[in-house]
């Protein structure tokens, strides 16, 4: 079975010595563009993210849209975990920067329409 892991060298360094005694193919990228070459070239069935930047979230996305087959287990710390349990649980409306003021405006309105 071949894994995919991505993070920074002390995680990849522990990765490597689990996967040395195990039955799985490992392949390791420390930067989203190797994690990308890597699935380009290889049919794995798990990938082994350790979240910590907004490019691990970009490849969360690319994962989502390009590769559905494939099993994500995500490693985060505990912020990170408790920030996400907030977002489920709660009705936010998220707006990316850069952002425009119609945007805003938009979900004022309609959040103000539901009060009418």
């Amino acid at each position: 079975m071949k894994v995919l892991v991505v993070g920074s060298n002390f995680f990849l360094d522990e990765f490597k010595d689990y996967f040395e005694t195990r039955e799985f193919e490992a392949f390791f990228a420390k930067t989203i563009v190797d994690a990308m070459e890597i699935l380009a070239k290889n049919k794995v069935k798990y990938v082994i993210i350790a979240i910590n930047s907004m490019s691990d979230v970009i490849l969360l996305k690319y994962l989502n849209k390009n590769h559905k087959d494939i099993q994500v287990i995500l490693m985060a710390n505990k912020q990170f975990t408790n920030f996400l349990s907030i977002l489920k649980e709660s009705e936010f409306n998220v707006i990316n920067n850069p952002f425009r003021f119609t945007e805003i405006s938009e979900i004022i309105n309609k959040s103000s329409k539901g009060e009418q």
